[in-house]
């Protein structure tokens, strides 16, 4: 009996490269900016390693740190950051856990089923509006996270 019937495949994992992260951030920068929208982008991988940042011109310098808490809000939940679904209408959400946000504006980078990443946008007139652009610049790139 060989060492052939006790090898297991090991686990395959897509990373999300560098090129295609800078490709993302521009992409979402120009999303922002045509809805005339000064933001901050943040994309990170799986483990929450920051990959790119972009602050536009006239940004609000607080957006950064928002950024921080979008993205790892989807690395740690493994999903679009937001208002928790189950709070019952009028009634105040419960307290985050640290590290993470309720603000929408974090958006989960996949391939397939599988999370590469984050995308976190700070400094449009309202977390739906830093969503609606992260959406759109996946959107766009959607060919190029197969």
């Amino acid at each position: 009996m060989g060492l052939s019937c006790f090898a297991q495949e090991l686990p395959t994992r897509k990373t999300l490269t560098i090129d295609l992260a800078q490709t993302i951030a521009q992409q979402a920068l120009a999303t922002c900016r045509a809805d005339g929208y000064k933001v901050t982008i943040r994309v990170v991988d799986a483990d929450n390693m920051v990959k790119v940042v972009l602050r536009d011109d006239g940004a609000f310098p607080s957006s950064e740190a928002v950024t921080v808490l979008k993205a790892s809000t989807v690395i740690l939940t493994g999903k679009d950051s937001g208002p928790p679904a189950n709070v019952p209408q009028g009634a105040p959400p419960p307290a985050a856990p640290p590290g993470t946000t309720y603000f929408p504006g974090g958006v989960a980078i996949k391939v397939g089923s599988q999370l590469v990443g984050a995308l976190g946008i700070s400094g449009a007139p309202g977390g739906d509006k830093d969503a609606a652009c992260a959406n759109a610049a996946l959107a766009k790139l959607a060919d190029r996270l197969k």
